[in-house]
C-alpha cells in the first residue's frame, strides 16, 4: 500500500504540467494575433489620417472665402440701414414740423412726444457728424419749439385743471364727515389723501409725460411753474377753508367785545375786580367744530361745578361758558378754533401735494420743490400761531385762565398732529421742518411760561384788604383756581410734556416717596405742579387772611377756604393725582381745617366767663340759705347775665354776618356751637333762674337754652 503513492503523486503533477504548457501555448497565439490586429488599425488610422489633411487642405481656403463673404454682406446690409436712418434725419424735419407747428394740443401728446424723439435722435446725429449743416439748423428750430410748446403745455395744463380744494372736501377728507373738532381732525388717517381730488385722472398722467420729457432735455424751469402754481393753490385752499370757518361763525364783522367787558375767566391777579359779566348777544350759527369744543369744554365745566355745588351748597360766582347761548364767543377762542382747523388742514394738504409730485418733480429736486410750495401756507400757519402765542403771553401777564386754557387746547392738538406732521415732513428740506418745529415749540414755551407764570400770578395777588369778602367767604381767587387745576386734568400728556423739559421737576419724581412707573409719569408731574399751586395759594391765603382785624373772622375765612380746596381735590380726579405727588396732602388739609376750628371755638372764651368761671360762682349753699340774698352776690349774678347777653347778642351780631357757603361745615358748626355752649348756659340758667336776685328779671334773663339755640342757629345766615 504504501508504495503506491508516489506513483500516483507524480501522475498528478505530469497531468498539471501538460495543462499549463497548452494554456500558454494559447497565450501566445493570441499575443500574436493581437499584435496583427494593432498592426493592420495603426495603418488604417495613419491612411484616415493623411486623407483628412488632404479634405482640409481642400476645404479651408472654400471656408475662409465663405466667411468674407458672409461678412461683406452683413456689412453691406448694415450700412444700408445706416443710409436709410440717414435719410431718414435729413426727412425728420419734413416728416414732423406740422406737428410741432400745431403744438401739443393739435395731435394727441403721445404722437407730439414721438415727433420730439424723432427730433432728438436727428438733432444728436447732425450735432456729431454734420454740425455746420441747414439741417440741423432745420431740427434744432424745431426742437427747440417743441419744447417750449411742451412747456407751454405743461404751464396751461397746470392752470387749467389746479384749483383751490374746496373747504367742505377739505373738511371731509380731515374727519370723513361733516361734523369735524380739533380732536377729531388729528385722528383722521394721515395717509388717507386720495379723497383730495386734484386732477383729472387723464391730466395728471399728461404732466407725468410732459415733466419727463422736459427733465430729460435740461427744462428745468418747469419746477419753479410747478412750485409757484401749486403754492398758490395750497394757500388759497387755506383761506377758503378759514373763509368757511368764518361764514358759518356769522363772520369776524361784528364780533367784537371789549376787553373791559369780558371779564377774565380765572384770573388769579384780579379775580375779584369783576364779578359783573357784560357781554352782547348776538345771533350767530357755530360751526359743528366750534359747537363741539364749546360743548365739551362747557360740560366739563358744568359738571365739576355742579359737583361742587352739591356738596356745599355754594354756587360758584361768575360760572359760565365760553360761549353760552346767546352770548358772544370771544375773538381769542374763535381765533384758535380757526388756528386748529387751519393747522390740521395744512396737514392734510402738504401730504396731499407730496403725492401730487410723484412722477412730476424728480425725486433730487423734491425736498426743495415742496419748500416753495409750502412757504407761503407754512408762513400763515405760524404767523396765526404767533398770533395766539402773543395773545396768550399777554393773558399770562394778566393771568388770565381763559388765555392759559386755550394754549392747553393748541398744544394738545398740536401734539397729537405731530406724528402725522413728522411722517409728512420725513425726508422735507430742513428749512419746512425748522418752521413747523419752531412754531410748536414756541407754544411749548408759552407753556412753560403760563403754567410758572400762574404760580407768580398767586403769589402776587393784588387784592387789597378793602376788596377782600367781608363775610369771610371764599376767596374768589381760590374758586378760580381750583377750577383751574380741574381743568388741568383734561390736558395732563400736554402738560406732562411740558413740565418734563423741567429738570427741577425730573428730580422732584426721583425723590418721591413711592416708585412712579412710567405709566404714571404724567399724572406724578401734574400731581406736583398742583402740589407747587396749593402750597402758593396756601401762603397767599394766610397772608391776605392776616389783613382781618377779626381774629375769628380770619380763621373762618381760613376755614372757608381750605374746605372748599379740599372738597374741589376730593370731588374730582385732582386727589388722585396728588396721591402720587402728595399722599398726605388730604390729611394736612383736614388738619388745617381742625386748627382753623379749634381757634374759631375761642370766640366763645369771653362768654363763658360769664357762665362758667369758678372764681365768681356763687356757692349753691348760699343760694339755698333763707332769708334776702344779700346785695354783693346779687349784683353778681346781675353781672353774670349782663355779661353774657351782651355777649351773646354781640357774637349772634357779628357771626350773622358771617358765610360759610359749605352747607356740611355750616351745620356742623352750628352743631358744635351748641354743643360747646349750651349744656354750660343750661346749668347756669337752672342754677341761678329760680334765685330773687332782682326785680326786673326780664331785664337780666333775657334768653332761655331753647332761644340760645335758636340764636346759634342764626349765625352764617345764607341771607347774611
Amino acid at each position: 500500500m504504501e508504495g503506491l503513492y508516489p506513483v500516483s503523486h507524480n501522475g498528478y503533477n505530469q497531468s498539471k504540467l501538460e495543462l499549463e504548457k497548452d494554456n500558454l501555448a494559447w497565450m501566445k497565439e493570441q499575443c500574436e494575433e493581437s499584435e496583427r490586429l494593432t498592426s493592420g488599425m495603426i495603418d488604417i488610422l495613419c491612411s484616415f489620417e493623411k486623407r483628412l489633411g488632404k479634405l482640409e487642405e481642400t476645404i479651408l481656403p472654400v471656408y475662409q472665402e465663405t466667411g468674407n463673404l458672409q461678412r461683406r454682406q452683413e456689412n453691406i446690409e448694415r450700412t444700408l440701414e445706416e443710409l436709410d436712418d440717414v435719410v431718414n434725419y435729413y426727412n425728420v424735419s419734413k416728416d414732423v414740423e406740422a406737428i410741432i407747428r400745431e403744438g401739443p394740443n393739435g395731435t394727441t401728446l403721445q404722437a407730439f412726444l414721438e415727433a420730439m424723439a424723432k427730433l432728438k435722435d436727428a438733432l444728436d446725429y447732425f450735432s456729431t457728424n454734420n454740425p455746420g449743416s441747414l439741417e440741423l439748423e432745420n431740427v434744432g428750430s424745431l426742437n427747440t419749439a417743441g419744447g417750449n410748446a411742451l412747456s407751454r403745455e405743461f404751464s396751461e395744463q397746470l392752470k387749467k385743471y389746479s384749483r383751490p380744494v374746496a373747504a367742505i372736501e377739505l373738511i371731509n377728507s380731515l374727519s370723513g364727515n361733516d361734523s369735524v373738532s380739533g380732536d377729531e381732525i388729528s385722528r383722521a388717517s394721515s395717509d388717507d389723501f386720495n379723497s383730495i381730488t386734484h386732477f383729472p385722472e387723464d391730466v395728471h398722467n399728461s404732466l407725468i409725460l410732459i415733466s419727463e420729457w422736459l427733465c430729460n432735455n435740461d427744462k428745468g424751469e418747469y419746477m419753479n411753474v410747478y412750485a409757484s402754481i401749486r403754492g398758490n393753490l395750497m394757500k388759497k385752499s387755506l383761506e377758503q377753508l378759514r373763509d368757511h370757518q368764518r361764514n358759518c361763525s356769522g363772520g369776524s364783522q361784528g364780533r367784537y367785545v371789549s376787553p373791559n367787558q369780558t371779564r377774565k375767566f380765572a384770573s388769579p391777579a384780579a379775580a375779584t375786580a369783576l364779578n359783573q359779566e357784560s357781554t352782547t348777544p348776538t345771533s350767530r350759527k357755530l360751526t359743528s367744530q366750534s359747537r363741539k369744543l364749546q360743548s365739551a369744554f362747557n360740560k366739563r365745566m358744568s359738571s365739576m361745578s355742579t359737583k361742587i355745588e352739591a356738596r356745599t351748597g355754594y354756587t360758584i360766582p361768575g360760572r359760565r361758558s365760553l360761549a353760552p347761548p346767546g352770548m358772544e364767543e370771544s375773538a381769542g377762542d374763535f381765533e384758535v378754533d380757526l388756528f386748529l382747523t387751519t393747522i390740521s388742514g395744512l396737514q392734510r394738504l402738504m401730504g396731499s401735494e407730496q403725492q401730487l409730485m410723484v412722477g412730476i418733480i424728480p425725486v433730487q429736486f423734491k425736498k426743495k420743490v415742496f419748500e416753495l410750495i409750502t412757504r407761503d401756507s407754512l408762513n400763515l400757519a405760524i404767523k396765526e400761531g404767533e398770533t395766539i402765542t402773543a395773545r396768550v403771553r399777554k393773558s399770562i401777564s394778566n393771568y388770565d385762565f381763559e388765555g392759559v386754557m386755550m394754549l392747553f387746547h393748541v398744544l394738545r392738538h398740536m401734539n397729537s398732529l405731530k406724528p402725522q406732521f413728522d411722517k409728512t415732513l420725513d425726508g422735507c428740506d430742513p428749512a419746512v421742518r425748522t418752521k413747523y418745529n419752531s412754531l410748536h415749540y414756541g407754544l411749548q414755551t408759552t407753556g412753560t411760561i403760563a403754567l410758572e407764570g400762574f404760580i407768580e400770578g398767586i403769589r402776587t395777588d393784588g387784592t387789597t384788604r378793602e376788596r377782600m369778602p367781608r363775610d369771610g367767604t371764599v376767596f374768589q381767587l381760590t374758586a378760580n383756581i381750583m377750577r383751574y387745576l380741574e381743568n388741568l386734568i383734561d390736558y395732563i400728556d400736554t402738560i406732562a410734556d411740558i413740565l418734563g423739559q423741567d429738570a427741577a421737576y425730573n428730580q422732584a419724581i426721583i425723590k418721591l416717596p413711592r416708585r412712579i412707573i412710567p405709566s404714571d409719569r404724567p399724572q406724578a408731574l401734574l400731581g406736583l405742579y398742583v402740589k407747587k399751586v396749593l402750597v402758593q395759594l396756601n401762603l397767599t391765603l394766610v397772608n391776605k387772611s392776616d389783613t382781618y382785624p377779626d381774629a375769628f373772622l380770619k380763621a373762618i375765612f381760613r376755614l372757608n377756604n381750605n374746605i372748599h380746596i379740599l372738597r374741589s381735590i376730593t370731588g374730582s380726579g385732582l386727589l388722585d393725582l396728588l396721591e402720587l405727588a402728595a399722599p398726605e396732602c388730604e390729611e394736612n388739609y383736614e388738619e388745617m381745617i381742625t386748627e382753623q376750628k379749634r381757634v374759631y371755638s375761642q370766640s366763645w372764651e369771653t362768654l363763658l366767663q360769664y357762665i362758667w368761671s369758678v372764681e365768681t360762682d356763687v356757692p349753691l349753699p348760699i343760694l339755698m340759705a333763707p332769708g334776702k340774698l344779700s346785695d354783693k352776690y346779687c349784683k353778681i349774678i346781675k353781672d353774670k347775665f349782663s355779661g353774657f347777653n351782651g355777649e351773646i347778642e354781640e357774637i349772634t351780631s357779628t357771626q350773622k354776618r358771617y358765610s360759610i357757603p359749605d352747607v356740611e361745615l355750616r351745620e356742623s358748626l352750628k352743631r358744635d356751637n351748641k354743643e360747646y355752649i349750651l349744656p354750660k348756659y343750661n346749668s347756669f340758667y337752672e342754677k341761678y333762674v329760680n334765685v330773687n336776685f332782682t326785680k326786673n328779671t326780664e331785664k337780666y334773663i333775657k334768653y332761655t337754652p331753647a332761644q340760645v339755640s335758636g340764636l346759634i342757629d342764626s349765625f352764617f345766615d345764607v341771607a347774611a
